[in-house]
């Protein structure tokens, strides 16, 4: 049996009502030859009950022994997969109608292993966070790239260019021969907490070039139980982030002791992932390193507290990251000693103005009656108008 062109991983825990959207939207491909790999951390039965409703002969169920980290989960999904390309999609994430289609295109006229995306953005109405529901951001580009890595990676580290430009697991069809190449040279494909973040460092400095494509492919939701939102925004408070970091600490996932271990996005996911990425793969390339004190300087403007007491303990956080390096620790005394406490979220997800911005549709997707991923899924189909006829890309 010939492996099929895709694999789509789906790793899910405990989310089987967004997990039957996420399936539905990839079962409705304008595309055949694929294969979805659901890998269930441990769930309830009701995950296996969704994936065996759909009773479709492409849909391969794979189940943890035990509740696994999420890096951990995410590496027992994708060794699972069989596809020639690889992408990882959340499990209350969707995929458009045509990425298959285009996607295959696309590899066929480019003769491309690695192709990025810029995804939709989509907040469910069941979102935890106040005021952030109900949100979608559509990006309408039709440009597509070849992107130098080291370049793209030296700006991200910069945070002059978003991390998703980089070719993450995620946002990404990365062919096989790069995944095996990483689990070949550290043992393993995702090496910290931030498997998303982290994959795209690795695989592109590995791929040395990628295409990035601005039509997006997939839909990047964040509902109820999503454990990015209850990382960035419930630290301690939410069961989701209890969980999250009691299984991370288990499986021993390392936190760069240069980057604190503190609810800061997107700086501790990116300089986290860049360093631990670096060391374990381009350690010997010397025009890529981190700048400690602009990660020190981006960490304290996010910071956030509701007491003094608690914003001394964040800086003393920060300034643990320098404890080698007393030159390092004088400087950052100097500098912060008088900055006072902020409080308030640091992070918005929706954008203060709806419409057209020139890169992004930004909608309210409930004024539209959309109430799950699938619906914005069809949504955006009728925006981009994409479905049956082949995409005009702009070259460059």
């Amino acid at each position: 049996m010939s492996a099929p062109r895709f694999s789509l991983v789906i790793p899910t825990r405990e989310r089987a009502t967004t997990l039957a959207c996420a399936l539905q939207t990839c079962l409705t491909q304008e595309f055949e030859d694929f294969e979805i790999v659901v890998c269930d951390n441990c769930s309830s039965p009701a995950t296996k009950e969704v994936v065996d409703r759909f009773a479709d002969p492409r849909l391969r169920y794979v189940r943890a022994p035990k509740a696994l980290a999420m890096s951990v989960n995410w590496e027992l999904a994708v060794s699972h997969a069989r596809g020639e390309y690889l992408l990882v999609l959340g499990d209350d994430d969707g995929l458009l109608p045509h990425a298959l289609r285009e996607l295959d295109r696309l590899i066929r006229l480019l003769g491309a292993q690695v192709i990025r995306w810029s995804a939709v953005f989509y907040t469910w109405p069941t979102i935890a966070v106040a005021g952030e529901a109900n949100y979608l951001r559509v990006p309408l580009g039709r440009e597509v790239r070849r992107l130098e890595a080291r370049s793209v990676i030296a700006s991200v580290i910069r945070f002059e260019t978003p991390y998703v430009m980089l070719p993450m697991l995620y946002n990404a069809a990365i062919h096989r021969s790069l995944v095996d190449e990483l689990r070949r040279r550290a043992g393993r494909v995702f090496g910290n907490r931030y498997p998303d973040v982290y994959s795209g460092f690795a695989l592109g400095y590995t791929a040395g070039t990628y295409w990035s494509v601005e039509l997006p492919m997939s839909v990047a939701g964040s509902s109820g139980g999503s454990y990015g939102v209850a990382a960035v925004f419930f630290r301690g408070k939410s069961p989701l982030d209890l969980e999250l970091r009691r299984l991370d600490a288990e499986a021993g996932l390392p936190v760069h002791p240069w980057v604190s271990d503190l609810p800061l996005f997107p700086v501790v996911p990116v300089a986290d992932s860049f360093q631990l990425a670096k060391e374990t793969f381009f350690r010997d390339d010397a025009t890529l390193n981190l700048d400690r004190k602009l990660v020190a300087t981006l960490s304290v403007e996010g910071l956030r507290a509701d007491s003094e007491s608690e914003w001394r303990a964040g800086l003393a956080t920060i300034r643990a990251t320098f404890a080698e390096d007393p030159a390092l620790s004088s400087w950052f005394d100097a500098t912060f000693e008088s900055v006072r406490p902020r409080s308030g979220p640091a992070v918005r997800l929706r954008s203060e103005r709806l419409g057209y911005d020139g890169t992004f549709l930004h909608l309210d997707a409930g004024a539209f009656g959309v109430s799950d991923v699938c619906e914005a899924v069809d949504l955006c189909e009728k925006l981009l108008n994409c479905r049956g006829q082949a995409v005009e890309y702009v070259l460059s």
